[in-house]
């Protein structure tokens, strides 16, 4: 068994795609864990954050574009069960 993990640090950064394709190429993937999120530190309306046009694009970038980016990457070699 493999374990390939990376920490997304830089949101605006997309060269961690790139990376992770070369880390599992070959590798044959069962399961995909993408545990990557993110909100905001205290409860508040979006209005009210400081800075909220920048975190609503942040969260987007980490939260649904993370997940999309990582699907369309493993799932063409994911082994698939049909029960």
């Amino acid at each position: 068994m493999n374990v390939v993990v990376f920490f997304w640090i830089n949101l605006e950064d997309h060269s961690i795609y790139t990376t992770i394709r070369e880390e599992i190429r070959g590798l044959d993937v069962g399961i995909l864990i993408n545990n990557v999120g993110m909100s905001y530190e205290y409860p508040e309306f979006f209005d009210k954050v400081e800075d909220s046009a920048k975190l609503v694009n942040n969260m987007i970038r980490c939260n649904v574009d993370s997940v999309a980016y990582l699907t369309q990457m493993i799932l063409p070699g994911l082994s698939i069960i049909s029960i």
